[in-house]
């Protein structure tokens, strides 16, 4: 009886969802060979690769699944996907959207170019520093691919977030009609918007998209206030005032104007509100007071805005997941 409700609910939920990853069960044979914690790592043709978690109601010995969201995080300049994993907190099994736990998606990035005479470090593409071949648009989009032909995934709640570096390409994604079509929201944190990353009138998304903001006020790598040129005079990694980039953002969204609202939150953080909860392509904005460049959490588990990394609240669970759950993909 319980396989039946299982199986009813599905149904009526799938909408867009392909079926023969979400009915065929362990008949299917997947690309993904998940270890017992739900870890898989996709290595592509190319060496590119990409750490996905299933989270424990995802079922791996029913012969079927309820269509789960999906949530890219893409790491910082130098970092990997196991350690955007811990810090941004989208495998936590008390994390849920639309009910379900989330599929947890982390893209690593390739090595990049020598900046200012350092050695290569792991780098998207939209940064000075990133390599020129790495295609991470199209590795995005293959990503995306292989998700929706190997696991049962709901296409219309598909999210993506980023931090520092990886925020930045969380907004050249954003930018970019072919992947922003596919995506519900998105969320910036700590973005690295440098002009390759299509902060300003460039950004073309093809619909209002929704966009989380999250910033410190001590940010000492990506000023909140920004900056034309970074330490040694190079314009290639000027970054936007923060406020005007979310307003931005709102303006391109047709919420710009006096529809927003303004709010103290946790006591150490103002939110502003571009747009109801209702409006497409709302926009808000988070200024964390105290915290530096770091993804904010309880723990400090992003110790890259050392030592100004620790929040007293966590981002994730306190405001990304329900700004989610607000959004689904268009019809």
């Amino acid at each position: 009886m319980r396989l039946l409700v299982i199986i009813s609910l599905a149904l009526s939920t799938l909408g867009s969802v392909s079926l023969s990853p979400c009915l065929t069960g362990l008949s299917r044979t997947s690309i993904y060979t998940f270890d017992e914690t739900g870890h898989a790592t996709r290595t592509l043709p190319n060496n590119r690769t990409y750490l996905v978690h299933i989270p424990k109601d995802y079922s791996r010995t029913l012969p079927i699944n309820l269509p789960h969201p999906v949530v890219l995080s893409y790491h910082g300049n130098g970092g990997t996907s196991a350690k955007q994993e811990t810090l941004s907190q989208w495998s936590e099994e008390n994390v849920k959207l639309n009910g379900l736990g989330v599929i947890g998606v982390y893209p690593q990035a390739s090595l990049g170019l020598s900046r200012n005479g350092g050695a290569p470090t792991w780098s998207w593409q939209g940064a000075a520093y990133a390599s020129p071949d790495a295609h991470d648009l199209e590795f995005t989009g293959t990503i995306l691919d292989e998700l929706k032909a190997n696991l049962c995934i709901d296409s219309r709640r598909v999210y993506a977030t980023g931090k520092s570096n990886g925020g930045g390409f969380t907004n050249l994604v954003a930018c970019t009609e072919a992947t922003a079509s596919r995506l519900a929201a998105v969320a910036i944190v700590s973005g690295a918007m440098y002009p390759g990353t299509l902060p300003d009138s460039e950004c073309s998304p093809g619909r209002p998209l929704p966009v989380y903001i999250s910033h410190g006020v001590v940010d000492q790598t990506i000023p909140y206030l920004g900056r034309p040129y970074d330490s040694s005079g190079d314009t290639i990694y000027r970054t936007p005032n923060i406020d005007d980039f979310a307003a931005a953002w709102a303006d391109r969204n047709g919420l710009a104007g006096t529809d927003y609202c303004q709010k103290a939150v946790h006591g150490t953080a103002q939110e502003r509100v571009w747009g109801s909860s209702g409006a497409k392509g709302q926009v808000r904005r988070i200024r964390v007071d105290g915290l530096g460049h770091s993804w904010p959490t309880t723990l400090g588990l992003d110790s890259s805005g050392a030592p100004n990394n620790t929040a007293n609240f966590n981002l994730t669970t306190a405001h990304l997941v329900s700004f989610f759950n607000a959004h689904v993909l268009p019809l």
